[in-house]
């Protein structure tokens, strides 16, 4: 994709975001599924973990402009915009400061995600850190071949960037009011860790009401959190 245009001088109408996880099946249809409101799942080892709730603590967002684009190069009502969201510009890096609490799910973040403005972008970066201790936390449904299922909670407190860039390379060029969705792929975040070997063999912490307590578990188990922040440091996608 070209970088001759310079769409960020452009104007000051701003573009939504939102984080969202997915998984490799429902980023290969497109994300039709998640529309009728399927949840995100995740295999790891002879396990299927089914999502019903996930958030992420973001110390910040970070977008490398293109090499057309310059800060100083910014027309005064982009500025502005930038400004008004709470947006830094500097060295050919656009950043807002968080932190920020995001849904996993349904994408809202706490306080909202800051508008992005139009224009062409290299790549997105996302750090990942704890608030209130946490960095991701999840919820869900175990489900392992004859076990009965049962629901799991993840509390995780790492951190770690993400980097969201195009699969072929191609810079990233967002236009002026188009919502730009940044997935995070579930489907890739336990490879190394077979979750359901773990849970066969009693290394997982269970909580009351028959939890388990994924990344407090023993042996194996305990490489989840390792595991987890090597494996969403490059598991980004976009979706404009």
């Amino acid at each position: 994709m070209g970088t001759d245009t310079g769409n960020a001088q452009e104007g000051d109408e701003l573009s939504p975001l939102s984080l969202q996880i997915t998984s490799s099946a429902l980023a290969a249809k497109e994300d039709s599924s998640r529309a009728r409101g399927a949840a995100p799942r995740a295999v790891s080892g002879d396990a299927t973990l089914t999502f019903t709730s996930g958030a992420v603590s973001l110390e910040f967002i970070e977008l490398q402009l293109a090499p057309s684009v310059t800060c100083e190069g910014l027309a005064p009502e982009a500025r502005a915009a930038l400004d008004a969201e709470g947006w830094r510009c500097a060295g050919g890096k656009v950043q807002a400061a968080g932190p920020f609490r995001v849904d996993l799910l349904s994408g809202e973040g706490a306080p909202a995600l800051p508008a992005l403005p139009a224009g062409d972008y290299k790549l997105v970066d996302l750090r990942l850190a704890p608030a209130d201790g946490v960095t991701l936390s999840a919820a869900g449904e175990l489900a392992r071949p004859g076990a009965a299922p049962a629901s799991f909670a993840l509390s995780l407190r790492f951190t770690e960037d993400a980097r969201f860039k195009k699969p072929d390379g191609a810079l990233l060029r967002l236009e002026a009011g188009a919502p730009l969705a940044l997935f995070l792929d579930v489907a890739t975040w336990f490879e190394g860790v077979d979750v359901g070997a773990c849970a066969a063999a009693g290394e997982l912490e269970e909580e009351a009401l028959g939890v388990i307590a994924l990344g407090r578990g023993r042996g194996r188990c305990q490489r989840l959190t390792e595991v987890v922040r090597h494996n969403i440091k490059e598991s980004g996608r976009t979706r404009p």
